[in-house]
């Protein structure tokens, strides 16, 4: 969600436009098929037909990726699954590239440009992209129990040194209401621009819609936008119900276990008179 807020705010500023391809503002971009032919819009809308990082690649170098760089470096020979804008599939390479434009136009690292513009603002003193080995911050520790055990281990091995732009990143609960708040009283964005990115953008998506990395959804006729997230050891949900100003956060360090307790909470919420 960070990420789009992102792209969408230097839209606003002028610096950025949502139907430009990569190449605008990457013109030595590696792979010419993503350079010349995928949009910025079909990146944020998960339509480009890039795919996952989570590759033999990223494997092997996970533990010492500490820029986006090494994200791209893992993924960006790889073959587009479909043509540019044919469908919908979730990538987690597509951000990346969009953090590579962020870093471009703004001279500035991804990293730093989300605490500057979104994190400080809104006043979101315990969120950040954490190193796995960072202490001092006081983050969690994920666990799950693997394939055929009954014990929980810790998830520590299985992260990589650092999140990227399609995920990865800390923060409390707190601090997401706090995300908000910004996001709807126009501290981050102005109202226009805020509707842009959360309306869905998938044409015949009726129920559950997607916009510029925010879902947009509907529970008993009841919209709501945000997102959700998991790994191993790791589950979170985020929805804001726009109309009546109900935010819904759901964190936990184990996974699967958040979503049903969303899920459940926004069936309450659709069907309660508010």
């Amino acid at each position: 969600m960070f990420t789009g807020l992102a792209i969408t705010q230097l839209v606003a500023a002028g610096k950025l436009d949502f139907d430009a391809t990569v190449g605008t503002y990457l013109p030595d971009y590696p792979n010419a098929v993503v350079r010349d032919q995928v949009t910025l819009h079909q990146l944020l809308t998960h339509t480009s037909g890039m795919g996952l990082y989570w590759n033999d690649a990223y494997l092997a170098a996970k533990d010492q990726i500490s820029d986006l760089q090494g994200f791209l470096a893992t993924f960006v020979d790889e073959p587009l699954r479909f043509p540019p804008g044919s469908e919908f599939g979730y990538s987690n390479s597509g951000p990346v590239v969009l953090g590579l434009i962020i870093e471009a136009v703004t001279g500035t690292s991804y990293y730093d440009y989300v605490r500057q513009h979104i994190y400080r603002p809104a006043g979101m003193t315990h969120s950040d992209h954490y190193a796995k080995t960072e202490q001092a911050s006081g983050k969690a520790t994920g666990y799950y129990v693997p394939q055929g055990k009954t014990a929980a281990i810790s998830n520590q091995t299985d992260l990589g040194n650092i999140g990227s732009p399609a995920g990865g990143g800390y923060a409390s609960a707190n601090d997401l209401l706090r995300f908000a708040n910004a996001l709807f009283d126009g501290t981050l964005i102005a109202p226009e621009y805020r509707e842009v990115m959360t309306t869905n953008k998938l044409s015949g998506a009726q129920r559950n819609g997607y916009g510029y990395l925010y879902g947009d959804a509907q529970v008993n006729g009841r919209r709501y936008i945000g997102h959700n997230g998991g790994a191993p050891g790791i589950n979170a949900e985020f929805s804001v119900f726009p109309e009546s100003g109900i935010t819904l956060i759901v964190l936990s360090n184990s996974d699967h276990a958040a979503s049903p307790v969303a899920d459940q909470v926004r069936q309450w919420l659709g069907y309660a008179k508010l």
